[in-house]
């Protein structure tokens, strides 16, 4: 599962990253696939997206907070995990 969560990051947006640890696995309520979630560490900081994405991009915590289109439970976990690693 690493390794293929290295080679989608790098074939849809350009970034090579470090995996630091696994998060938490969870169900998406909404599709009801398993989901797993792991805290990487970029190896560069430009993102270009591929045809397949319409966008991506950096967020800052503050962005992340402001942010209404989010599954709530989901703004909490980013906010709790960012607030957790600085």
């Amino acid at each position: 599962m690493k390794e293929a969560l290295k080679r989608e990051m790098t074939e849809e947006i350009s970034l090579r990253i470090k995996i630091v640890r696994k998060l938490v696995e969870h169900i998406d309520p909404y599709t009801g696939d398993m989901l797993t979630n792991y805290l990487c560490t970029p190896l560069s900081s430009e993102i270009k997206s591929s045809s397949e994405l319409a966008e991506a991009k950096w967020f800052s915590l503050e962005e992340i907070q402001k942010l209404e289109r989010i599954h709530f439970g989901f703004k909490q976990f980013l906010t709790d995990e960012t607030k957790s690693h600085t």
